[in-house]
Order: C-alpha cells, then sequence, then structure tokens
C-alpha cells in the first residue's frame, strides 16, 4: 500500500505544478496583454507627435511666406528637426524592444507548455498506475 501512497502523493504534487504551470501562462498571457496596451499607447502618442510634427511645418511654410520671420523660420525648422528625430529614435527603439519582448514571451510561453504537456502526461501515467493498483 505504500507504492500505492507514493503514487497518489506525486499525482498531487503534479497537479499542483500543473496548476503553477497554468497560473504562470496566464500571467504571460497578462503580460502580452500589457505590451499590447503599451504598443497602443506609443502609437497614440506617436500619431500626437505627427500632428505636431504636421502643426510645425505647416508654421515653417507660413514664416518662409512671410520671409521677414526668418529667426522664427530657424527656430520652428530646428524645432521640427529635433522631434522628428526624437519620434524616430523613440519609435524605432520601442518596436526593436516590442520585437524582442515578443520573442522572449513566445519562447517563455512555449517553454512553459511543453512542461505542462509533460505533467499532463506524468499525470495520465499516475492515474493509469492508480486504476491498475486498485
Amino acid at each position: 500500500m505504500g507504492s500505492l501512497e507514493e503514487i497518489i502523493k506525486e499525482r498531487e504534487r503534479y497537479k499542483e505544478l500543473s496548476f503553477q504551470y497554468k497560473k504562470k501562462i496566464a500571467q504571460l498571457n497578462s503580460l502580452i496583454k500589457q505590451l499590447e496596451d503599451q504598443i497602443q499607447i506609443v502609437q497614440e502618442k506617436t500619431r500626437e507627435r505627427m500632428t505636431q510634427l504636421k502643426a510645425n511645418e505647416s508654421r515653417i511654410f507660413e514664416a518662409e511666406r512671410k520671409e521677414e520671420q526668418s529667426d522664427d523660420i530657424t527656430i520652428l525648422k530646428e524645432e521640427l528637426n529635433v522631434l522628428c528625430k526624437q519620434t524616430n529614435s523613440y519609435v524605432s527603439l520601442y518596436q526593436k524592444k516590442k520585437e524582442n519582448y515578443e520573442k522572449g514571451l513566445k519562447i517563455v510561453k512555449e517553454a512553459f507548455e511543453e512542461r505542462l504537456k509533460e505533467i499532463y502526461t506524468i499525470g495520465d501515467d499516475i492515474d493509469k498506475r492508480i486504476k491498475r493498483s486498485k
């Protein structure tokens, strides 16, 4: 009977492990959702910055038409260039971060799912042993 008790304990332990893995997979899915939310925020901010760029661009063209405002033209052009560079670097850095984060999450999620399959297989084997022992 000691063997049956050990098998039952092992089965309970694997049930707990499978629960923990399911919990981790749910956490990973939550992280993916958070990332998607962050991406949406970045996209919205990027749209806002592009709108700001366009507004500055039109102000530059207006100032160019009024040649007496050459200082304004220079300042606005510099603002436009800085804002454009900031936006481009911000978007490219975030895109790279997003790609790396998604790759990492995918790898971890696959590892958890693979381990969970192994646990289910072991759990099934334990269930079969219990049935045979009875």
